[in-house]
């Protein structure tokens, strides 16, 4: 059974490996693990909507425009004011949470 991200989530707890880069020119800003809950607002937009679809497994690349990211503030020194990014994200496993993870 391939475990993944439902389209309607309920605080499922997704530990993720990701590598942040700018996409105006590459340079990587960020790189490691996390482990969020989906549509708490513990990370960005861009990545709360990429995940949903995800298996366990599975490594995508989530371009993600500046207004789902840091916007107008950017997230200064390593990420300038309204910068779209690019990750690779895999995602490690699905925690808890209120749905079942289903088939595909």
């Amino acid at each position: 059974m391939r475990l993944f991200v439902p389209a309607t989530v309920a605080l499922l707890a997704l530990p993720v490996r990701y590598a942040g880069r700018l996409a105006k020119n590459g340079k990587q800003f960020d790189k490691g693990s996390i482990n969020f809950r989906v549509g708490m607002g513990e990370v960005i937009k861009g990545w709360d909507m990429s995940v949903k679809g995800m298996q366990v497994g599975e490594v995508r690349k989530l371009f993600v425009p500046a207004h789902l990211a840091y916007g107008r503030g950017g997230a200064p020194p390593a990420i300038p004011p309204n910068a779209d990014l690019v990750f690779d994200m895999e995602l490690l496993n699905i925690q808890g949470g209120k749905k079942k993870a289903g088939r595909r």
